[in-house]
């Protein structure tokens, strides 16, 4: 294998990306690959540098790059890999048709590649949040379903909570009430087998966003508004994606409870949390938000 990608690989591993990027870049400058295999492995750990960094468009770049590479090589292992970060990187980049392509193509090949087997469940639970961006509700179902399957048999606990918190919350969508109690009820219990740490306070504020928005939609108002209070308030922990939606819901609820200047005031702080956060999702329901709020006050 070509040194220089063993010195990319050891660089990336030490969470040292600035210094994957610019030494890729140096890397480029000199002598060619030795081969398809060392190019698309030095174009992988490049790309996943510039998304550990959050530079999307390079990393959409060098994915690319990586992708044609690989295309020619005989390595499943590293094809794998690379086609589920593609998905991810796509996917974060808003590039919805090429995530679902990617990530689609792991799972066909599956069997080429059983050493990533352990990302299975994330692929499908990738392949759900794909799918609610592209507004497919019901193929964004079964795949946080199968995502759920998967990691309860996998025993990875927290990552099954959060493919049964985005279940619920696409559920509620749809209009599918009881179904979506049925799985807050089940992360209720599971949050119980979660270490207390950060990670777990994440896990709690995203249910309790659950429980308020499906409060929200079944008529329970006033529930769903000091289910917000309890999530932004001093001390919660809650990260500007959880201040966002629950500024939102909470704005919601102003204007189910005829209180147009609240709901004006509770918009503007979502949407600043939810560009902060790069929300694309968020910012369209709040231009919905928006525009309920001013058919009723006009």
């Amino acid at each position: 294998m070509d040194s220089r990608v063993v010195e990319l690989e050891a660089l990336y591993r030490r969470g040292q990306y600035v210094a994957v990027v610019q030494e890729l870049e140096r890397m480029q400058e000199n002598s060619p690959w030795e081969s398809a295999l060392a190019a698309g492995k030095a174009y992988y750990y490049g790309a996943m540098a510039h998304y550990r960094l959050d530079h999307l468009m390079p990393a959409i770049a060098l994915i690319a790059k990586a992708l044609e590479e690989i295309h020619v090589t005989s390595d499943w292992s590293i094809i794998g890999r690379i086609r589920y970060q593609a998905g991810e990187v796509y996917r974060r980049a808003g590039h919805i048709s090429e995530a679902l392509h990617w990530t689609q193509l792991f799972l066909a090949d599956a069997d080429h590649y059983p050493e990533h087997e352990g990302f299975r469940g994330a692929a499908h639970y990738n392949l759900g949040l794909s799918f609610r961006q592209a507004r497919d509700t019901s193929n964004s179902i079964a795949n946080y379903e199968e995502a759920v399957r998967v990691l309860r048999e996998t025993g990875k606990t927290s990552w099954m909570i959060r493919a049964m918190e985005n279940l619920s919350w696409v559920l509620c969508e749809d209009g599918r009430f009881e179904k979506a109690a049925e799985y807050l009820s089940q992360i209720e219990t599971a949050l119980t087998a979660v270490d207390d740490s950060a990670e777990s306070r994440e896990l709690r504020l995203s249910y309790l966003l659950n429980q308020a928005y499906l409060s929200l939609r079944t008529g329970r108002v006033g529930v769903a508004n000091d289910l917000c209070h309890e999530v932004v308030a001093d001390g919660s922990g809650a990260s500007i994606a959880h201040q966002a939606l629950a500024m939102w819901i909470a704005a919601e609820c102003a204007i189910s409870m005829q209180k147009p200047e609240n709901a004006r005031t509770l918009l503007a702080l979502a949407s600043q949390y939810a560009m902060q956060s790069a929300d694309a999702r968020l910012m369209n329901c709040l231009s919905d938000t928006r525009r309920k709020l001013e058919g009723q006050t006009a």
